[in-house]
């Protein structure tokens, strides 16, 4: 098997206008709870009357077809009216962090092309043409007169992302793509009983799933502050209190809620956890001490809608290190791609191409950037060129169609002339029983280039004596020449490992 794709695509869903389909679970859930939080609660009619509202007040705005509006504040009932507005008013959105330095701030608006800012209650953004909350919803006034007729063509939204030259890259994600993210997904069928969390910074695109997902199934929506996520006994609490059962974390959250408090996990139908590798041992203590219906590992990028490939986690081998990240989502195909361009074989390495309705087109307004990306690669069954985007993430696809993630093609790293996977160390450091985390960086250039490692440790465990433990499993080329022992790993905000706030080896 050379490419893989999940179900097919279910056209009659995913052609339709993403407004529509939120408008259809309104009449068909009217008076259950579509968002539940400190803020109160909004049944579907009520969000459904709002988003309308708030789409009339931005249609008198004279916005054309497919402009942007940047949404500046917090997650919250405000912000699911101000997004769902935009969409039933034919417009896109783009989430803006109002915590963002001015001069990110502005870059964003100025890249995305925003046409206009809508200001939260409470937020605060440094400069364009800014419109309050209140004053769009008030412009909306309770007329007959409804949105104009959705479009499904015009993106969803426009998302940033890390750039390698520093400039962040925006991505505009088509209609298409958040349907197959969030209806007959093929790993996480989300049903009208549920309650998801949404504690997802919303410029991160783990958020995307929280809220779509939810109001696209008829489900409730429960907004809490992100610091939760920090805590597990506060998680554990909120989990229990507000009756959760569908929870989405990033990785290294994960590790850390399996290390301290697994069975949080274990009242929850699903546990979806994305953005790094996991590590096998933080998922087979979740499996042993707190269960939940589902377990999924997640892979995906913010060009192709979140996620991308899906892996539900029943038991694992006893040496494995890591997990694999799975198989296609629906309407998705994966290419697993040699360096010439050729397709690999099961079995063999390549770089992991992806194709299918959830693909952006490119990034805004940078064509550099696009044309490095998202290419036209000969991997049709006739070797016909077929439109994907390069993940620049190497993969194997086994025999059973399962694709194993093994790194990136730019962050592989030579020392002392040897090729060295530095993921591949730290899976091992995590083995040891005393690690409850761990990372592995190149230090230096050229010659002088060399590993570092940093870990949380229970304590007793010293850098000497997980020196040793490396040195008894690894090729002497692999041990780190220095570890460092922390509190905790540095995070950003998406909850990934931040390598720029790592201390000096020691």
């Amino acid at each position: 098997m050379h490419a893989s794709g999940a179900t097919e695509p279910i056209t009659d869903v995913y052609d339709q206008p993403l407004a529509e389909l939120f408008l259809a679970q309104v009449r068909r859930h009217a008076d259950r709870p579509a968002i539940a939080g400190v803020d109160g609660q909004l049944t579907y009619a009520e969000l459904g009357s709002l988003a309308e509202r708030f789409a009339r007040g931005l249609r008198h705005l004279g916005l054309p077809e497919g402009a942007v509006v940047a949404v500046a504040g917090e997650r919250g009932q405000d912000f699911c009216v101000a997004i769902l507005g935009a969409v039933c008013a034919g417009l896109s959105y783009a989430p803006l962090d109002p915590a963002l330095p001015a001069d990110r701030q502005r870059r964003v608006l100025t890249d995305s092309g925003a046409a206009a800012v809508v200001q939260l209650p409470g937020a605060k953004v440094a400069d364009g043409q800014v419109l309050e909350f209140a004053d769009v919803l008030d412009a909306g006034g309770s007329g007959a007169d409804g949105p104009p007729t959705p479009n499904a063509a015009v993106p969803v939204y426009v998302m940033f992302t890390s750039g390698t030259t520093g400039r962040p890259k925006g991505v505009a994600v088509p209609q298409r793509g958040v349907i197959r993210l969030c209806i007959d997904n093929g790993f996480a069928d989300v049903e009208p009983t549920d309650r998801v969390l949404h504690a997802a910074r919303l410029s991160f695109d783990v958020s995307v799933f929280e809220i779509w997902a939810t109001l696209l199934n008829g489900a409730c929506l429960v907004p809490v502050p992100r610091e939760v996520l920090l805590s597990a006994p506060a998680l554990h609490a909120v989990l229990e209190r507000e009756r959760i059962s569908v929870l989405l974390l990033t990785t290294s959250i994960f590790h850390n809620m399996a290390a301290t408090r697994p069975e949080l996990f274990a009242g929850l139908r699903y546990a979806i956890v994305c953005g790094e590798a996991m590590r096998a041992d933080a998922a087979r203590r979740v499996l042993e001490h707190g269960r939940p219906a589902h377990l999924i590992n997640a892979y995906g990028l913010t060009e192709i809608a979140c996620f991308s490939t899906a892996y539900e986690i029943t038991d694992l081998p006893p040496d494995a290190i890591s997990v694999p990240i799975g198989v296609p989502i629906s309407d998705t195909t994966c290419y697993v791609v040699r360096s010439d361009g050729s397709l690999a074989e099961d079995g063999e390495d390549g770089e992991l191409c992806l194709g299918g309705g959830g693909n952006a087109t490119g990034y805004v307004n940078q064509p550099e950037e696009s044309a490095a990306r998202f290419v036209s690669l000969p991997v049709g069954p006739d070797g016909e060129p077929v439109a994907v985007y390069r993940t620049g993430d190497i993969v194997r696809r086994r025999a059973d169609g399962v694709l194993e993630f093994f790194g990136r093609n730019d962050d592989q790293v030579k020392i002392g002339g040897f090729r060295v996977e530095p993921g591949e160390i730290a899976g091992v450091l995590t083995s040891h029983p005393g690690v409850a985390d761990a990372a592995v960086v190149p230090r230096g250039d050229g010659p002088a280039r060399v590993l570092a490692a940093y870990v949380v440790t229970d304590g007793r465990s010293t850098s000497q004596d997980l020196l040793d433990f490396l040195r008894a499993r690894l090729p002497e080329y692999l041990v780190p020449a220095t570890m460092t022992v922390l509190d905790r790993l540095p995070l950003r905000a998406s909850g990934k490992l931040d390598r720029d706030a790592l201390p000096s080896p020691r």
